[in-house]
């Protein structure tokens, strides 16, 4: 049975919007013939924590960046854009998630919303010949800041750095 992995920045029952709740929905229905594991992100600072839910493996990763998403605090711009900075190129969740990958060992990767998770997997599956699926769910990879000069700096750091991946 091939193995899908879905990437997601939330997973239930951590549920904010639409995008979770397909996503589950999607997971749980492609049981049927896939194995499905999801990797989204969870508040905890360190650890993986594995869970099973409904038949989805689920390991939910530490977002390895200066805050959680979902920590809704009054944050200055000045933290806001080293958040979306670090959450570009951040070599600590490089490393967590090019382990897990090699430890998952997905045949297919669908990704979705990244935030807090980052874009890594993309290069890292190519890297792996992983055939890898995205859906668009939101403008966030393309206007992560409203800041248009900011986003353009975004994009071309971004793109520089996971070229050499």
């Amino acid at each position: 049975m091939k193995k899908l992995l879905i990437v997601n920045s939330f997973y239930a029952p951590t549920v904010i919007g639409g995008a979770e709740v397909s996503t589950q929905l999607l997971a749980e229905g492609l049981l049927k013939k896939y194995r499905v594991v999801v990797l989204t992100t969870g508040p905890q600072r360190k650890n993986v924590i594995k869970e099973n839910i409904n038949g989805v493996e689920v390991y939910r990763i530490p977002c390895l960046n200066i805050y959680w998403p979902l920590n809704k605090k009054n944050r200055s711009i000045i933290i806001k854009l080293f958040w979306h900075l670090l959450n570009l190129i951040n070599p600590l969740q490089f490393l967590l998630i090019k382990k897990l990958l090699s430890e998952i060992n997905p045949d297919i990767v669908h990704t979705q919303n990244l935030s807090g998770i980052g874009t890594y997997n993309w290069g890292l599956s190519k890297k792996s010949k992983i055939y890898t699926v995205h859906t668009i769910r939101d403008y966030s990879l393309l206007t992560p800041v409203k800041n248009n000069i900011i986003n353009k700096m975004f994009f071309i750091y971004s793109t520089f750095a996971h070229s050499n991946i």
